[in-house]
Protein backbone atom coordinates (compact mmCIF):
# COMPACT_ATOMS: atom_id res chain seq x y z
CA UNK A 1 0.00 0.00 0.00
CA UNK A 2 2.92 2.79 0.94
CA UNK A 3 4.62 1.42 -2.37
CA UNK A 4 1.76 2.27 -4.46
CA UNK A 5 0.26 5.60 -2.62
CA UNK A 6 4.45 6.60 -3.30
CA UNK A 7 4.12 6.70 -6.92
CA UNK A 8 0.94 7.73 -6.94
CA UNK A 9 2.31 11.45 -5.15
CA UNK A 10 5.13 10.95 -7.59
CA UNK A 11 2.54 10.80 -10.88
CA UNK A 12 0.69 14.32 -8.93
CA UNK A 13 3.60 15.73 -8.43
CA UNK A 14 5.48 15.42 -12.16
CA UNK A 15 1.46 16.34 -13.52
CA UNK A 16 1.33 18.95 -11.63
CA UNK A 17 5.22 20.52 -12.28
CA UNK A 18 4.27 19.83 -15.96
CA UNK A 19 3.54 22.98 -16.55
CA UNK A 20 6.30 24.61 -15.45
CA UNK A 21 8.89 22.87 -17.30
CA UNK A 22 8.63 23.79 -20.87
CA UNK A 23 10.30 20.25 -22.42
CA UNK A 24 7.52 18.43 -19.84
CA UNK A 25 4.77 20.60 -21.02
CA UNK A 26 5.46 19.86 -24.83
CA UNK A 27 5.70 16.37 -23.99
CA UNK A 28 2.38 16.00 -22.61
CA UNK A 29 0.71 18.18 -24.95
CA UNK A 30 1.83 16.04 -27.64
CA UNK A 31 1.41 12.63 -26.12
CA UNK A 32 -0.36 13.06 -23.30
CA UNK A 33 0.66 10.71 -20.23
CA UNK A 34 3.51 8.91 -22.35
CA UNK A 35 4.52 12.04 -23.90
CA UNK A 36 5.15 13.50 -20.25
CA UNK A 37 6.50 9.97 -18.99
CA UNK A 38 9.12 10.20 -22.02
CA UNK A 39 10.52 13.63 -21.55
CA UNK A 40 10.77 12.72 -17.50
CA UNK A 41 13.24 10.44 -18.11
CA UNK A 42 14.99 12.34 -20.34
CA UNK A 43 17.68 15.05 -19.15
CA UNK A 44 16.87 18.71 -19.57
CA UNK A 45 19.92 19.60 -21.22
CA UNK A 46 19.89 17.94 -24.85
CA UNK A 47 20.12 14.14 -23.97
CA UNK A 48 22.25 12.01 -26.68
CA UNK A 49 20.54 8.91 -28.43
CA UNK A 50 21.51 6.88 -26.62
CA UNK A 51 19.26 8.08 -23.54
CA UNK A 52 16.54 9.09 -26.07
CA UNK A 53 16.58 5.11 -27.13
CA UNK A 54 16.42 3.48 -23.69
CA UNK A 55 14.22 6.09 -22.73
CA UNK A 56 11.50 5.29 -25.27
CA UNK A 57 12.53 1.40 -24.06
CA UNK A 58 11.81 1.99 -20.64
CA UNK A 59 8.49 4.10 -21.79
CA UNK A 60 7.26 0.73 -23.71
CA UNK A 61 8.30 -1.58 -21.19
CA UNK A 62 6.26 0.72 -18.57
CA UNK A 63 2.99 0.92 -20.80
CA UNK A 64 3.48 -2.81 -21.18
CA UNK A 65 3.59 -3.56 -17.42
CA UNK A 66 0.37 -1.08 -16.79
CA UNK A 67 -1.71 -3.56 -19.39
CA UNK A 68 -0.83 -6.70 -17.37
CA UNK A 69 -1.86 -5.04 -13.74
CA UNK A 70 -5.01 -3.91 -15.40
CA UNK A 71 -5.62 -7.29 -16.44
CA UNK A 72 -5.93 -9.26 -12.88
CA UNK A 73 -8.13 -6.10 -12.01
CA UNK A 74 -10.69 -6.93 -15.04
CA UNK A 75 -10.45 -10.52 -14.15
CA UNK A 76 -11.31 -9.67 -10.30
CA UNK A 77 -14.42 -7.84 -11.65
CA UNK A 78 -15.75 -10.40 -13.65
CA UNK A 79 -15.67 -12.84 -11.04
CA UNK A 80 -17.53 -10.48 -8.71
CA UNK A 81 -19.86 -9.88 -10.96
CA UNK A 82 -20.57 -13.64 -11.64
CA UNK A 83 -21.01 -13.75 -8.35
CA UNK A 84 -24.01 -11.00 -7.27
CA UNK A 85 -26.65 -12.96 -9.05
CA UNK A 86 -27.43 -16.03 -10.10
CA UNK A 87 -28.37 -15.19 -13.55
CA UNK A 88 -24.98 -12.72 -13.84
CA UNK A 89 -23.15 -16.69 -13.75
CA UNK A 90 -24.20 -17.45 -17.10
CA UNK A 91 -22.38 -14.36 -18.95
CA UNK A 92 -18.67 -15.94 -19.48
CA UNK A 93 -15.98 -14.07 -17.85
CA UNK A 94 -14.36 -12.93 -20.88
CA UNK A 95 -17.24 -11.03 -22.45
CA UNK A 96 -17.31 -8.95 -18.36
CA UNK A 97 -13.65 -8.28 -19.00
CA UNK A 98 -14.57 -6.85 -22.82
CA UNK A 99 -17.51 -4.62 -21.23
CA UNK A 100 -14.95 -3.10 -18.42
CA UNK A 101 -12.44 -2.61 -21.07
CA UNK A 102 -14.59 -0.80 -23.25
CA UNK A 103 -16.62 1.38 -20.05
Amino acid sequence: MLFQATFQCLGAAAAASAVQVPSWSEGYDNSNVGGLIFRLMLPVDSPNKEIIGFAKFLTVLMSLSVTSNMALTFYSFSLNMQTIHRWLAFIPRYLWSVVVTAV
